[in-house]
């Protein structure tokens, strides 16, 4: 691994150990539930003309 990786790998490590230790975390992803997706179900646009 190189340094600049190893750097990133260091931030992303403690950018992810603050998310938990002051609750961000659970903040941030309370909106998708047990399942972790923002929707049951897709929401897709109808494209082209509507019958």
């Amino acid at each position: 691994m190189t340094r600049g990786n190893r750097d990133a790998v260091e931030f992303m490590n403690i950018a992810i150990d603050i998310l938990m230790t002051t609750g961000q975390w659970e903040k941030m992803v309370e909106p998708y539930g047990p399942s972790g997706r923002a929707f049951a179900e897709p929401q897709l646009p109808v494209f082209g003309p509507r019958a």
